[in-house]
């Protein structure tokens, strides 16, 4: 019988996986990663504690209550070396990967779910839980991008494909050419308050751009955008959103959509 953990970071997407789950019966348990993951988030649901070098405890865990299936969901952000609490079988795990954990948040994400994956565990995306969370190429907003906007977009995804094999961001936000902000260790909500400030008031608005890095592994650090992402794109007077097709997760895809119109921004989703 399958039996789910779901090792959750930050946001609203663990929420979803969580009321998924219940909602098709299937029994599941919460492991959350000590000073990284949000307790509030999870107050009314038991959660097993671990620090993510504790990987004897994480692997007796998931042992313990039987678990078959794992899914990473949320935010983690990466812990310095010297914050990294790390148990024998973790020690053991950094020797064997060494700076490789270290190349970005989802280069340490990506080392672990290999670990897990040998111990027999099946690792799933979160969008084969979720049904319907990444989208086709295409205009999903009344509005279209206009040619400002387009070259804004080309700009901006040539810049983050460049800048992929160095684990950076996901996101950045370019006005009339001028790259306003390239998202890092902030977030994404940071970087639009930060983008808010910076832009050209006397300009076009310019545009917010979110696609998983070139050969990232699609089961951890999935780019994500909600409600809230909308919002944060309205209050920084950008003119719309464009993310990568079949790889950035949507949460609540039609309040995404009608919160759009309702801003008159545009929301687009672009091929490989």
């Amino acid at each position: 019988m399958e039996k789910f953990a779901l090792l959750a970071g930050n946001g609203d997407l663990p929420k979803q996986i969580i009321h998924a789950l219940k909602e098709r019966g299937s029994p599941l348990i919460v492991v959350c990663f000590e000073g990284m993951t949000q307790a509030e988030t999870f107050q009314d649901h038991d959660v097993f504690w671990v620090s993510i070098g504790h990987i004897g405890l994480l692997l007796k865990t998931l042992k313990d209550h039987h678990v078959t299936h794992i899914v990473m969901a949320g935010q983690i952000t990466r812990p310095s070396l010297k914050e990294l609490s790390l148990d024998w079988l973790g020690t053991k795990w950094l020797a064997r990967v060494g700076m490789k954990a270290f190349g970005g948040d989802d280069a340490l994400l990506s080392t672990l779910t290999e670990l897990i994956e040998k111990e027999g565990f099946q690792v799933i995306a979160p969008h084969q839980i979720l049904s319907n969370t990444t989208v086709a190429s295409g205009v999903l907003t009344k509005i279209s991008p206009n040619t400002m906007a387009t070259a804004d977009i080309q700009r901006g995804r040539a810049i983050l494909d460049a800048l992929s094999p160095f684990d950076v961001g996901q996101a950045i936000v370019v006005q009339e050419g001028i790259v306003i902000g390239i998202e890092a260790a902030e977030g994404t909500e940071a970087l639009l308050a930060r983008a808010k400030t910076l832009r050209k008031q006397s300009a076009d608005g310019g545009v917010l751009v979110k696609i998983a890095k070139k050969g990232q592994s699609l089961l951890v650090d999935v780019p994500t955008i909600g409600p809230e992402t909308v919002m944060q794109v309205a209050r920084a007077n950008l003119s719309g959103i464009a993310m990568s097709a079949h790889t950035t997760q949507i949460i609540d895809k039609e309040k995404v959509v009608d919160l759009c119109n309702h801003h008159h921004l545009f929301l687009v989703a672009m091929n490989d």
